[in-house]
Protein backbone atom coordinates (compact mmCIF):
# COMPACT_ATOMS: atom_id res chain seq x y z
CA UNK A 1 0.00 0.00 0.00
CA UNK A 2 1.44 3.47 -1.33
CA UNK A 3 0.35 6.65 0.74
CA UNK A 4 -0.29 8.44 -2.94
CA UNK A 5 0.89 9.04 -6.02
CA UNK A 6 4.36 10.23 -7.16
CA UNK A 7 4.07 14.55 -7.31
CA UNK A 8 2.66 15.34 -10.44
CA UNK A 9 5.22 16.61 -12.98
CA UNK A 10 3.73 20.13 -13.83
CA UNK A 11 5.98 23.21 -14.72
CA UNK A 12 4.85 25.50 -11.73
CA UNK A 13 5.44 29.07 -13.85
CA UNK A 14 3.05 27.73 -16.36
CA UNK A 15 -0.05 26.35 -13.95
CA UNK A 16 -2.05 29.37 -12.36
CA UNK A 17 -2.39 29.23 -8.49
CA UNK A 18 -5.74 27.38 -8.54
CA UNK A 19 -4.74 24.56 -10.56
CA UNK A 20 -2.08 23.72 -8.66
CA UNK A 21 -3.80 23.91 -5.80
CA UNK A 22 -6.63 21.79 -7.02
CA UNK A 23 -3.96 19.39 -7.93
CA UNK A 24 -1.85 19.27 -5.15
CA UNK A 25 -5.22 18.29 -3.36
CA UNK A 26 -6.47 15.44 -5.94
CA UNK A 27 -2.63 13.97 -5.62
CA UNK A 28 -2.33 13.69 -1.73
CA UNK A 29 -5.63 12.83 0.10
CA UNK A 30 -5.72 12.84 4.02
CA UNK A 31 -4.38 9.63 6.04
CA UNK A 32 -6.61 8.34 8.63
CA UNK A 33 -4.84 8.73 11.92
CA UNK A 34 -5.39 4.92 12.64
CA UNK A 35 -2.89 4.45 10.15
CA UNK A 36 -0.26 6.22 11.27
CA UNK A 37 1.27 4.11 13.67
CA UNK A 38 3.61 0.74 13.69
CA UNK A 39 2.28 -2.50 13.87
CA UNK A 40 4.23 -5.76 14.48
CA UNK A 41 3.51 -7.01 10.12
CA UNK A 42 2.45 -3.85 8.93
CA UNK A 43 2.89 -2.56 5.37
CA UNK A 44 3.30 0.89 5.13
CA UNK A 45 4.78 3.91 7.13
CA UNK A 46 2.23 6.99 5.77
CA UNK A 47 4.04 9.59 8.50
CA UNK A 48 7.33 9.35 5.93
CA UNK A 49 5.54 9.66 2.71
CA UNK A 50 6.43 6.09 1.06
CA UNK A 51 6.14 2.75 1.19
CA UNK A 52 8.44 0.63 4.36
CA UNK A 53 8.78 -2.66 4.95
CA UNK A 54 8.12 -2.67 8.95
CA UNK A 55 8.91 -6.79 8.22
CA UNK A 56 12.91 -4.99 8.07
CA UNK A 57 12.35 -2.81 11.36
CA UNK A 58 10.46 -5.88 13.36
CA UNK A 59 11.44 -8.91 11.62
CA UNK A 60 10.01 -11.10 14.85
CA UNK A 61 7.51 -13.41 14.23
CA UNK A 62 7.26 -14.22 17.96
CA UNK A 63 5.16 -11.94 20.84
CA UNK A 64 4.40 -12.67 24.35
CA UNK A 65 1.35 -11.75 26.19
CA UNK A 66 2.55 -10.48 29.80
CA UNK A 67 -0.63 -12.33 31.37
CA UNK A 68 -0.12 -15.35 29.60
CA UNK A 69 0.71 -17.90 32.55
CA UNK A 70 4.18 -18.92 31.55
CA UNK A 71 5.52 -15.31 30.77
CA UNK A 72 3.99 -14.52 34.43
CA UNK A 73 6.13 -17.30 35.94
CA UNK A 74 9.20 -16.36 33.96
CA UNK A 75 9.29 -12.85 35.50
CA UNK A 76 8.63 -13.92 39.01
CA UNK A 77 11.73 -16.37 38.22
CA UNK A 78 13.74 -13.90 37.43
CA UNK A 79 13.11 -11.77 40.18
CA UNK A 80 13.65 -14.40 42.48
CA UNK A 81 16.73 -14.52 41.20
CA UNK A 82 17.60 -11.16 41.99
CA UNK A 83 16.26 -11.72 45.41
CA UNK A 84 18.76 -14.34 45.76
CA UNK A 85 21.63 -12.27 45.19
CA UNK A 86 20.68 -9.56 46.84
CA UNK A 87 20.17 -12.02 50.11
CA UNK A 88 23.40 -13.47 49.43
CA UNK A 89 25.88 -11.20 48.09
CA UNK A 90 25.72 -7.43 50.12
CA UNK A 91 27.07 -9.14 53.23
CA UNK A 92 30.00 -10.83 51.41
CA UNK A 93 33.04 -8.63 51.17
CA UNK A 94 33.16 -8.03 47.45
CA UNK A 95 35.50 -6.14 45.13
CA UNK A 96 34.42 -3.58 43.04
CA UNK A 97 35.11 -5.93 40.11
CA UNK A 98 33.11 -8.45 41.74
CA UNK A 99 30.69 -7.04 42.88
CA UNK A 100 29.83 -5.90 39.23
CA UNK A 101 30.27 -9.39 38.06
CA UNK A 102 27.92 -11.55 40.95
CA UNK A 103 25.21 -7.92 41.50
CA UNK A 104 25.27 -5.39 39.35
CA UNK A 105 25.26 -6.90 36.19
CA UNK A 106 22.80 -9.78 36.88
CA UNK A 107 20.69 -7.74 38.48
CA UNK A 108 20.54 -5.14 36.04
CA UNK A 109 19.68 -7.40 33.48
CA UNK A 110 16.79 -9.00 35.57
CA UNK A 111 15.50 -5.57 35.37
CA UNK A 112 15.84 -4.89 31.93
CA UNK A 113 14.27 -8.20 31.47
CA UNK A 114 11.18 -7.97 33.13
CA UNK A 115 10.62 -4.73 31.98
CA UNK A 116 10.91 -5.29 28.19
CA UNK A 117 8.52 -7.81 28.40
CA UNK A 118 5.80 -5.99 30.21
CA UNK A 119 6.05 -2.97 27.85
CA UNK A 120 7.22 -4.52 24.64
CA UNK A 121 6.49 -8.38 24.60
CA UNK A 122 2.82 -8.05 22.76
CA UNK A 123 4.94 -6.50 19.98
CA UNK A 124 8.04 -7.72 19.72
CA UNK A 125 10.84 -9.82 21.39
CA UNK A 126 13.70 -7.55 20.16
CA UNK A 127 14.55 -5.63 22.80
CA UNK A 128 14.52 -8.61 25.60
CA UNK A 129 18.20 -9.71 23.26
CA UNK A 130 19.89 -6.58 25.17
CA UNK A 131 19.30 -8.50 28.82
CA UNK A 132 20.19 -11.82 27.57
CA UNK A 133 23.46 -10.44 26.20
CA UNK A 134 23.68 -9.08 29.60
CA UNK A 135 23.15 -12.15 31.35
CA UNK A 136 25.04 -14.23 28.49
CA UNK A 137 27.92 -12.10 29.62
CA UNK A 138 27.91 -12.77 33.04
CA UNK A 139 27.78 -16.57 32.18
CA UNK A 140 31.39 -15.89 30.22
CA UNK A 141 32.77 -13.94 32.45
CA UNK A 142 32.19 -15.97 35.23
CA UNK A 143 33.50 -19.11 33.22
CA UNK A 144 36.99 -17.50 33.67
CA UNK A 145 37.23 -18.33 37.02
CA UNK A 146 37.20 -21.73 36.76
CA UNK A 147 40.13 -23.76 37.47
CA UNK A 148 40.13 -25.76 34.13
CA UNK A 149 40.82 -23.82 31.02
CA UNK A 150 39.28 -26.50 29.23
CA UNK A 151 35.98 -26.04 31.37
CA UNK A 152 36.28 -22.44 30.50
CA UNK A 153 36.24 -22.27 26.70
CA UNK A 154 34.32 -24.87 26.29
CA UNK A 155 31.78 -22.86 28.57
CA UNK A 156 32.38 -19.97 26.51
CA UNK A 157 31.91 -21.41 22.72
CA UNK A 158 28.57 -22.85 24.64
CA UNK A 159 27.06 -19.56 26.23
CA UNK A 160 28.09 -17.72 22.42
CA UNK A 161 26.20 -20.05 20.68
CA UNK A 162 23.50 -19.43 23.02
CA UNK A 163 23.43 -15.76 22.70
CA UNK A 164 23.63 -16.04 19.13
CA UNK A 165 20.78 -18.76 18.36
CA UNK A 166 18.36 -16.92 21.04
CA UNK A 167 18.65 -13.71 19.42
CA UNK A 168 18.11 -15.08 15.99
CA UNK A 169 14.82 -16.72 17.23
CA UNK A 170 13.84 -13.14 18.61
CA UNK A 171 14.23 -10.96 15.99
CA UNK A 172 12.78 -13.61 13.55
CA UNK A 173 15.42 -14.56 11.76
CA UNK A 174 14.64 -18.33 12.59
CA UNK A 175 11.00 -19.20 13.72
CA UNK A 176 11.59 -22.28 15.16
CA UNK A 177 10.72 -21.77 18.87
CA UNK A 178 10.89 -25.48 20.04
CA UNK A 179 14.96 -24.85 19.24
CA UNK A 180 14.93 -22.95 22.44
CA UNK A 181 13.16 -26.17 24.50
CA UNK A 182 16.45 -28.06 24.53
CA UNK A 183 18.63 -25.22 24.33
CA UNK A 184 17.44 -24.06 28.33
CA UNK A 185 15.40 -27.07 29.71
CA UNK A 186 18.96 -29.42 28.96
CA UNK A 187 21.45 -26.83 30.73
CA UNK A 188 18.55 -26.29 33.49
CA UNK A 189 18.50 -30.70 34.24
CA UNK A 190 22.13 -30.61 34.16
CA UNK A 191 22.93 -27.88 36.92
CA UNK A 192 19.95 -29.08 39.13
CA UNK A 193 21.67 -32.66 38.71
CA UNK A 194 25.29 -31.24 39.67
CA UNK A 195 23.26 -28.46 42.30
CA UNK A 196 21.64 -31.75 44.36
CA UNK A 197 24.83 -34.01 44.28
CA UNK A 198 26.66 -31.38 45.46
CA UNK A 199 24.18 -30.58 48.48
CA UNK A 200 23.31 -34.07 49.38
CA UNK A 201 25.65 -36.67 48.45
CA UNK A 202 28.77 -35.08 47.62
CA UNK A 203 31.85 -36.04 50.27
CA UNK A 204 31.98 -32.73 50.80
CA UNK A 205 28.76 -31.54 50.71
CA UNK A 206 27.95 -27.63 49.84
CA UNK A 207 26.13 -26.31 53.05
CA UNK A 208 22.64 -24.89 52.19
CA UNK A 209 23.80 -21.32 53.04
CA UNK A 210 26.02 -20.49 49.74
CA UNK A 211 23.55 -22.20 47.63
CA UNK A 212 21.35 -18.54 46.82
CA UNK A 213 23.97 -18.25 43.97
CA UNK A 214 23.17 -21.69 42.32
CA UNK A 215 19.77 -21.29 43.07
CA UNK A 216 19.87 -18.17 41.57
CA UNK A 217 21.21 -19.52 38.01
CA UNK A 218 18.90 -22.13 37.98
CA UNK A 219 15.99 -19.33 38.09
CA UNK A 220 17.28 -17.61 35.50
CA UNK A 221 17.44 -21.36 33.41
CA UNK A 222 14.06 -21.94 34.56
CA UNK A 223 12.89 -18.42 33.30
CA UNK A 224 14.42 -18.76 29.91
CA UNK A 225 12.60 -21.63 29.27
CA UNK A 226 9.00 -20.57 31.02
CA UNK A 227 9.34 -17.53 28.31
CA UNK A 228 10.32 -20.21 25.57
CA UNK A 229 6.91 -22.25 26.32
CA UNK A 230 5.15 -18.57 26.24
CA UNK A 231 6.32 -16.93 23.01
CA UNK A 232 3.52 -17.19 20.10
CA UNK A 233 3.17 -16.23 16.20
CA UNK A 234 0.62 -13.59 16.30
CA UNK A 235 -2.37 -14.40 14.40
CA UNK A 236 -3.10 -13.05 10.70
CA UNK A 237 -6.02 -11.49 11.53
CA UNK A 238 -3.95 -9.70 14.80
CA UNK A 239 -1.29 -8.10 11.84
CA UNK A 240 -3.82 -6.88 9.51
CA UNK A 241 -5.50 -4.98 12.48
CA UNK A 242 -2.40 -3.46 13.29
CA UNK A 243 -1.87 -2.87 9.44
CA UNK A 244 -4.84 -1.08 8.60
Amino acid sequence: MTVGPAFPCHCVGACTRGNLIQELSTAYKPIPRTVCRFAVGGDTCPRTAFTVPLKVVFLTKFTVKPNNGFAVASMLLMALSAVLRLIYYPQKALSCPEAWLYLYLPLLSVVLFIVFLLLWGKRTLVPLCLPVTGGVAFFILKAFTFASPQHTALCCVLYTAVLVLTCLIFCGILRIKCLLYPLFALPLLVHAAMDIHELFFAAERTPLSEFPPEASVLCIMAALLCLAIAMQQPSRSTDKGDAS
